[in-house]
């Protein structure tokens, strides 16, 4: 069977249903969203269940999933996260089964094969959160309880809720609040550095909203994270993006402004 055919297949599911006008039961919505991914994992298509059944989705993942097996929780949040669909308001009691997907699904983040209909899970946002690598560390949450991981969730849903990267430098005061996630800030300091020095980044939302607040975590300029980059061997167009774009889109915040004038002395 060809790919059109199996999407022809997964479209007629989806019409039938409709015109049964029936109310599909939970488990029955994680069962065909699981299946027609699965599906197209396989064969790299866009899945078409989830399109027509995403409220129903979003609101399982909000629910403690009652009645439903460990192994069918994990598989159902692979395969939401390998669409990089991280909804902010994971049920605690599911938190073991999203962390075991997403550890499951490491290896395809860091695929060398990439293509977005098998995993568009931005590396970099995996790194910066959960500190993960290539290899996969064995304790890769152990030290991040729900209510930190929560946090995290929120403030990626927080990134991405703005229209632009440039009204989340402007409306940083709105970010002010993750700064008691200490488990969050660690990480951005472990890992911003590394991706800040290589010669090529992804400048999506989630990093602006990380840079964002390492402008703002710190009174001391000397602490910052960003102040010490300035002094390692950052490749011309970083130096550019942070002299003339990032820095100058804060309004009225004195370490944005001591930032840029410390770059302009470097540079």
């Amino acid at each position: 069977m060809d790919i059109e055919q199996r999407i022809e297949n997964q479209n007629n599911i989806i019409d039938e249903l409709e015109n049964l006008d029936i109310e599909l039961s939970d488990t029955k919505i994680v069962e065909l969203f699981i299946s027609t991914e699965e599906e197209a994992q396989k064969y790299i298509f866009q899945g078409k269940f989830y399109p027509s059944y995403w409220p129903d989705i979003k609101r399982i993942y909000t629910t403690s999933m009652r009645g439903i097996d460990m192994e069918i929780k994990v598989k159902f949040f692979y395969h939401l996260l390998r669409h990089n669909l991280l909804y902010p308001s994971l049920n605690s009691k599911n938190y073991e089964a999203f962390k075991m997907a997403f550890i499951e699904l490491i290896p395809l983040i860091y695929s060398s094969n990439y293509d977005y209909q098998i995993c568009s899970f931005n590396e970099e946002i995996a790194q910066i959160l959960f500190n993960t690598r290539k290899v996969v560390p064995k304790a890769i949450f152990d030290d991040i309880d729900y209510n930190d991981f929560k946090l995290m969730l929120q403030f990626v849903n927080k990134c991405n809720s703005y229209y632009d990267s440039e009204n989340i430098i402007k409306k940083n005061k709105q970010f002010e609040k993750f700064l008691q996630n200490k488990k969050l800030i660690t990480n951005l300091s472990l890992n911003i550095r590394s991706i800040m020095l290589q010669e090529t980044f992804d400048h999506n939302k989630v990093l602006y909203g990380v840079l964002v607040l390492i402008v703002i975590s710190s009174e001391s300029l000397e602490d910052n994270i960003l102040y010490k980059l300035h002094r390692e061997k950052l490749y011309p167009n970083t130096i550019i993006f942070l002299k003339n774009y990032f820095y100058n889109y804060f309004e009225n915040n004195t370490q944005a402004d001591r930032l840029q004038n410390d770059l302009n002395m470097l540079n």
